[in-house]
């Protein structure tokens, strides 16, 4: 496959990044517990999400410009992510029960980054004047990107804390839906929703530190002393 003129590749660059955004946003869904059918994407929305994963696209660019990671060393490291998530598991697990979601999500991201890392260099190749695709490379790597995405998203509030707010009376915005906010309210355990203008509203930081959370969930009245547990947090 070969990329030979410059609309073709920001087409499909085009393409791509709005299934990226869209995958993020559906893991920050998923992270704050509302339907993935909320997400709403306009100019604006895509814009800010893409400045979110510049981050890890500059990285990656920058990166894959001056590493090339033998297999056997690209083994070596999917074989200790895989090690340290499973001991990570097992610590937790100890504290809390953890459901399905909450043990995939452990450390992914980081081995779905060293797949990154490995795949990327072996999917383009420089030719005489155009640059080629090797297609199974180039599909592994377009899929592990649209996963690292999701996880990405389903992560960035735990791995940069402090970008959440609520309202004064404790809606925690946690999304857009056209010209208004998606609210989320905890009543005695359950996730309440409500999608508002607030254009009135007073906003303040979220008050719970969101650094090595999971997932965002409500607790029951029972369990209102254990707002440090590392899944259910809030």
């Amino acid at each position: 496959m070969k990329i030979k003129n410059e609309i073709s590749a920001a087409t499909i660059l085009s393409i791509m990044m709005f299934i990226s955004v869209y995958a993020f946003k559906s893991g920050e869904a998923m992270f704050f517990g509302y339907p993935s059918y909320y997400i709403y994407l306009d100019t604006n929305e895509v814009i800010n999400t893409l400045l979110k994963l510049s981050v890890v696209i500059i990285t990656l660019i920058t990166l894959t410009l001056f590493i090339r990671i033998p297999t056997k060393f690209f083994i070596l490291f999917v074989a200790v992510a895989l090690i340290t998530k499973f001991i990570r598991i097992a610590v937790l697990s100890h504290h809390q029960p953890l459901n399905v979601m909450a043990v995939i999500n452990l450390g992914t991201s980081h081995i779905l980054f060293i797949c990154l890392l490995f795949l990327i260099p072996k999917a383009i190749k420089q030719e005489t004047v155009y640059y080629s695709l090797n297609a199974k490379p180039c599909m592994l790597a377009v899929l592990a990107f649209l996963s690292f995405s999701y996880f990405f998203g389903l992560n960035y509030h735990s791995f940069f804390p402090g970008g959440i707010w609520q309202t004064d009376d404790e809606k925690v915005v946690v999304g857009r839906y056209q010209d208004k906010f998606i609210l989320r309210q905890c009543n005695n355990g359950k996730a309440l929703f409500y999608i508002d203008e607030i254009s009135k509203s007073k906003f303040e930081k979220f008050k719970i530190d969101t650094r090595s959370v999971l997932l965002l969930r409500c607790q029951t009245e029972l369990d209102e002393m254990k707002k440090t547990e590392p899944m259910v947090n809030w």
